[in-house]
C-alpha cells in the first residue's frame, strides 16, 4: 500500500497541530507589527498635538508643558484606545508600556 502524502490526510491531527502552530506564529508576528505601527502613529499624533489626552481613570488632561510621549500610556481595548496619565497607569497596570500593556515599549 502506498504511503499517503500529508495533503491527502486533511484531518490528520499532527498536520492540524502543525498548521495551528504556523498560524499562531503568523498572528503573533502581525500583532507585534501592529503594536509597532500604533506606537509610531501615536508618537506622530502627539508630536503634532492632533490628539488631546484625557485620562480614562481620573479625567486629568495632559498639560501643555508635559510631554505625553514620555509620560502618558495608551492601552487598546477592542475598538477603543484608552489613555492614562502616568500616575493612573502605574497604579492600574504597574507597567510602562505605551500601547499593548506588555511591560516594555514594543
Amino acid at each position: 500500500m502506498a504511503q499517503l502524502d500529508e495533503s491527502d490526510r486533511p484531518n490528520d491531527p499532527t498536520r492540524q497541530a502543525r498548521l495551528i502552530r504556523q498560524h499562531s506564529a503568523a498572528l503573533r508576528q502581525q500583532s507585534q507589527e501592529l503594536r509597532e505601527r500604533l506606537n509610531r502613529l501615536l508618537d506622530d499624533l502627539l508630536r503634532l498635538r492632533l490628539v488631546h489626552l484625557t485620562c480614562a481613570e481620573c479625567g486629568r488632561q495632559a498639560r501643555k508643558d508635559e510631554n505625553p510621549l514620555d509620560n502618558w500610556r495608551s492601552y487598546p481595548t477592542g475598538s477603543e484606545l484608552l489613555n492614562f496619565c502616568p500616575e493612573c497607569a502605574k497604579r492600574e497596570f504597574g507597567v510602562d508600556a505605551r500601547v499593548g500593556g506588555s511591560g516594555a515599549r514594543d
